[in-house]
């Protein structure tokens, strides 16, 4: 896991995000094509005890834009990430601590999205995020991305997080 990118990550959202330490999320892997953020079902549980649809919704969302982020903050350096829109389907119920996970994106959608973002200083990714309870799949979200550059574009090689 590149420790030090997750750490980072994890006081980020801790310290910017208070629902992040109500729902107890926590960036649980990253190796520079995997970012995991887990969360307990203990204090994300509806009456049902079972998941909360929120909170697996928002752990999904959050997956997507923490992954957004960090393509964009490479790509580009300072920069502001929002999500624009998201599609979320939920498949079975989650009974027991869970995780979402989002891949890095094909060369080409991450080339064309570190283009973007140099060249017009905006740029749009569209993310996969699966949740999960163990190795089963739980829910299923699409969230579209969209990145703005706070400062002149610098000549960053985006895929140089991925390969330290």
């Amino acid at each position: 896991m590149k420790l030090a990118i997750a750490q980072e990550l994890d006081a980020y959202l801790h310290s910017n995000i208070p629902l992040i330490a109500a729902m107890q999320i926590e960036v649980s892997y990253f190796d520079g094509k995997c970012l995991r953020l887990s969360a307990p079902l203990a204090v994300n549980v509806n009456d049902k005890q079972t998941a909360f649809g929120g909170s697996i919704a928002t752990l999904a969302t959050i997956t997507g834009w923490a992954m957004a982020t960090l393509l964009a903050k490479q790509a580009s350096g300072p920069n502001q990430v929002v999500i624009a829109e998201s599609k979320l389907r939920y498949l079975k119920p989650i009974t027991d601590d869970f995780f979402a996970e989002c891949l890095r994106p094909e060369d080409s959608d991450l080339d064309n999205f570190c283009h973007d973002l140099n060249v017009k200083s905006t740029a749009k990714l569209i993310l996969p995020v699966q949740v999960k309870q163990g190795n089963k799949l739980t829910a299923d979200f699409t969230g579209t991305y969209v990145a703005s550059v706070n400062a002149p574009p610098a000549s960053a090689a985006c895929s140089m997080i991925f390969n330290e």
